[in-house]
């Protein structure tokens, strides 16, 4: 029964991980369509960006949900004390005006995207820019550190029972093993909103597109250059989780190092499950930035990617 809510919980991480993606690079991407694809003939990059930008509105609201769905299950009926006393610490051990402060930024970073998509057409697009860049960064400063830096101080003990100062919690963001878990997440929820945003961008036709030489540049379509580029961005997210993954098992406290490394042979067998699909996950992605860019392409992506990340997910859990 634990293992199978060890499993529901790294479901609905990573569900929660790929709305962050979209939500936190969804704006960035829509502004780089609407910046550059508006000087290409052909591309509708106003309605497409803005597509993507209320898809991430979509997303924003997802990871809400998501968020309070994972604190749900951690305090359902019948969870142990002793799993819950490390998450308890962690929260507690976090200054508690931070977390009333997040609720204020959750709320900006929703009113700059709705504000951008009612301007869309009514404002000068430097405005629209703007918006867009404060929602994105809102989320990508404030969020992801403010919770791995939570599930870090679950992990140590030293920390608990009393309420960190303000300079302790930065000394606490800047330690190797939050920034190390930040970036690892991060790229993964790159790869994420970039097929989720190239999926919008392409046309339905590319349904069934096969694979092959580049056309000439004057016969490239405008979105498939877009989406190409957004897939070797992928591709380059995708392959830097190696390194970064290194470096995370290297700064890992020592008891969860030996754990992942065959002191827990459940944690053990997900995440070498988790490396062992990366490389099918590669092969996709590197498909992709060099021309294949369709559907059924994007499909293989997102799929390899959900199972990487909840098997690595569900490592991380189980090796608490």
């Amino acid at each position: 029964m634990e293992l199978l809510a060890s499993g529901g919980m790294a479901l609905l991480a990573s569900l929660h991980l790929a709305l962050v993606g979209q939500a936190t690079f969804g704006p960035l991407l829509a502004l780089h369509l609407r910046w550059r694809g508006s000087r290409h003939a052909g591309l509708p990059a106003q309605e497409l960006a803005a597509r993507i930008t209320r898809v991430s509105v979509h997303a924003f609201w997802g990871v809400v949900l998501t968020g309070v769905l994972m604190l749900g299950l951690y305090f359902r009926p019948g969870s142990s004390a002793e799993s819950l006393h490390p998450i308890l610490q962690g929260l507690k051990v976090l200054p508690h005006r931070r977390l009333v402060f997040g609720v204020i930024e959750l709320a900006f970073t929703w009113a700059c995207l709705e504000l951008a998509l009612w301007g869309w057409r009514r404002w000068r697009a430097g405005w629209v820019y703007l918006l867009l860049v404060l929602a994105a960064t809102n989320l990508l400063w404030h969020f992801p550190v403010l919770f791995t830096a939570m599930r870090v101080a679950a992990g140590r003990p030293e920390l608990w029972g009393r309420e960190l100062s303000y300079h302790e919690t930065l000394a606490l963001f800047a330690q190797a093993e939050t920034l190390a878990r930040v970036f690892h997440s991060l790229a993964g929820a790159l790869v994420a909103a970039a097929a989720i945003s190239t999926w919008l961008l392409l046309p339905p036709r590319c349904e069934s597109a096969d694979a092959g030489e580049l056309p000439a540049q004057s016969e490239t379509p405008p979105a498939y250059r877009f989406s190409l580029s957004w897939g070797r961005m992928a591709l380059a997210a995708g392959l830097l989780q190696l390194p970064l993954g290194v470096w995370l098992l290297m700064v890992l406290p020592e008891a969860s190092q030996r754990g992942l490394m065959g002191g827990q042979l459940a944690a053990t067998a997900a995440w070498g499950a988790g490396l062992v699909l990366a490389l099918p996950l590669w092969h996709v992605q590197a498909t992709w930035a060099l021309g294949q860019v369709n559907r059924p392409t994007l499909r293989r992506c997102l799929f390899l990617l959900g199972v990487v990340m909840w098997l690595m997910l569900l490592a991380d859990h189980l090796n608490r």
